[in-house]
């Protein structure tokens, strides 16, 4: 994996995070391990363009509930299980979005689809890509990782 696409991936994601949902976001230590809670929900938006693939999110589910009613100005408690994962699928959409940008260039144009749930929530992985960037995050004292994926070969910009 490329450190300069980790870094532009924790910052993008750091900053929608907090700016979106009003997380505080913590960079855990360099020797962390992602800990997969039991109760978690991954999110994936495909995208297509100069180069193809998805971005993924993994956080613990008891998180959705904080994260939706920050987004849309409600009280704890007050959101349902289908806002919840709609604003959930929008901060994936709204990560994906800004990032490609960034890795790529603002010129360049990308096709964004639509967020989904995935059902085995705890690990997004996939054998036909070639996964270029991750990174943790901790948000309420609980991890959150962010995977990108693009098809192989790996496009030479995103090698350097």
């Amino acid at each position: 994996m490329n450190k300069q696409t980790n870094a532009i991936l924790y910052q993008v994601a750091a900053e929608t995070l907090e700016q979106l949902t009003f997380f505080f976001v913590e960079k855990p230590e360099d020797d962390e391990i992602f800990e997969p809670l039991d109760e978690m929900v991954t999110a994936v938006a495909g995208f297509n363009g100069p180069f193809s693939g998805c971005m993924g999110i993994s956080l613990a589910f008891n998180l959705l509930p904080e994260l939706a009613s920050n987004m849309l100005g409600t009280e704890d408690g007050e959101t349902s299980e289908q806002e919840q994962m709609d604003a959930f699928r929008e901060v994936t959409n709204i990560i994906c979005g800004n990032l490609l940008p960034k890795i790529a260039g603002l010129e360049k144009v990308f096709d964004i689809d639509a967020p989904v749930i995935l059902e085995k929530a705890n690990d997004l992985d996939s054998k036909q890509m070639a996964l270029i960037g991750e990174v943790i995050l901790i948000l309420d004292e609980t991890d959150c990782k962010l995977q990108l994926f693009v098809e192989s070969p790996v496009p030479n910009e995103l090698l350097k």
